[in-house]
């Protein structure tokens, strides 16, 4: 699954970043990460993007189920040939219940979400 979503945040943000917004929506596609969790989490995934508007860091969050306040996991990670991983303990749980999703933002402000699959005391 592939999200974009550029055009909504080029449109919401235009008069902070008003350069960014001259990119066409595909010039950044953010597939959507995968994660897996076993007590610990871990998150991989891709990101595509031009080197006119190029992405070259991502941000992550975990999402808990039910609406609850989202958790900072990574900030400015850096990718590596488009590619980024992360992996640890989510602060603040014990376990990852069903139903959690993770975040990824790049510095461009594109984003897409993913499922986590829990393995462990959900």
């Amino acid at each position: 699954m592939r999200k974009s979503v550029f055009a909504a945040v080029c449109a919401a943000a235009s008069f902070l970043v008003p350069a960014a917004c001259w990119a066409a929506d595909s010039d950044i596609v953010v597939n959507a990460p995968t994660a897996a969790a076993s007590c610990l989490l871990s998150v991989d995934g891709t990101v595509t993007s031009t080197p006119k508007l190029p992405a070259t860091a991502v941000t992550i969050d975990y999402l808990p189920p039910g609406g609850g306040a989202s958790v900072r996991l990574g900030t400015n990670l850096p990718l590596k040939d488009g590619a980024y991983h992360w992996a640890g303990a989510v602060p603040g749980y014990m376990s990852i219940a069903s139903g959690g999703q993770v975040r990824v933002t790049t510095n461009r402000q594109v984003s897409a979400t993913g499922a986590v699959t829990p393995s462990c005391g959900s």
